[in-house]
């Protein structure tokens, strides 16, 4: 969703019939500015990425964010507590990895 909003996100709901999904992107970094409960209802998201850096001035990500999107069956990954992120889709499936540098472990699976 990059930079959307909610106003973004209620555009979206008022003109277009939207799909369950697979993965979103969360908006702004997961602040209160993007991931509306209604968007997020509609949208029933399987897992959910955000990118935020450790200890960001802005406090980011919003933890009522992230509760929204596990009250709707989220799995929710964020690049603070899991560094980066790497998704491997293929027809039928996908796995999250997580890539942190200096752990014993580079790259652990963490989706099955």
């Amino acid at each position: 969703m990059g930079d959307a909003t909610v106003n973004n996100e209620q555009k979206l709901i008022n003109n277009y019939q939207l799909p369950k999904i697979d993965i979103l992107k969360v908006g702004y970094h997961g602040s209160r500015a993007s991931s509306s409960k209604e968007f997020i209802k509609i949208i029933k998201p399987t897992i959910s990425l955000i990118s935020s850096g450790k200890n960001n001035k802005y406090r980011l990500h919003n933890y009522d964010v992230i509760d929204r999107l596990k009250t709707y069956g989220s799995k929710v990954f964020d690049t603070q507590n899991n560094g980066e992120l790497k998704i491997n889709l293929n027809e039928n499936s996908f796995k999250v990895y997580r890539y942190i540098l200096n752990q014993e472990t580079l790259a652990r699976e963490v989706t099955q």
